[in-house]
């Protein structure tokens, strides 16, 4: 087994996870914080986020929001997407981007 002895740890989710059981992630104590799909390219909504993201926040885990980042859209109107999203919330980790490319 490969570590490299992070003692910090968290979980990126999305509606490809089907139901999480919020409860049983903070009570192993394993994983601080959380990222959460919330959007992806300039129209599609994860149907899961605003559900994942109120109940780890109930559950005492950090919570931040990510986009899917896709090349058929303007940057604009993926943040514009985004930011009608998720909440204004000055306790959610910063937002992250996640961009994967096919080679």
């Amino acid at each position: 087994i490969f570590t490299l002895g992070y003692t910090v740890k968290g979980l990126d989710v999305s509606h490809h996870q089907g139901h999480i059981d919020w409860a049983t992630v903070a009570s192993t104590k394993k994983y601080s914080f959380v990222y959460i799909k919330a959007t992806e390219g300039y129209d599609f909504v994860d149907d899961t986020f605003l559900e994942n993201y109120a109940e780890a926040k109930k559950h005492g885990l950090y919570v931040g929001a990510y986009h899917f980042f896709s090349m058929r859209s303007s940057g604009r109107e993926q943040a514009q997407l985004f930011i009608s999203t998720v909440p204004d919330d000055t306790a959610m980790l910063p937002p992250v981007i996640d961009i994967e490319i096919d080679t």
